[in-house]
């Protein structure tokens, strides 16, 4: 749900872009660098709202 809302997320592994997946089903791009993932996500397919959790 962090990456659906826009936030970045930490993941050891070399620099560059990833697949952002969950249980093998890609959601949308990533690029890691220094442990973090920066989310690129398009900002209007983002969840928002408390209701989401």
């Amino acid at each position: 749900m962090a990456y659906l809302h826009g936030e970045a997320l930490t993941a050891p592994g070399a620099a560059g872009w990833l697949a952002v997946c969950v249980d093998s089903f890609p959601l949308g791009w990533g690029k890691r660098s220094g442990g973090t993932v920066k989310n690129h996500y398009p900002k209007g397919l983002r969840v928002t709202g408390a209701s989401h959790k």
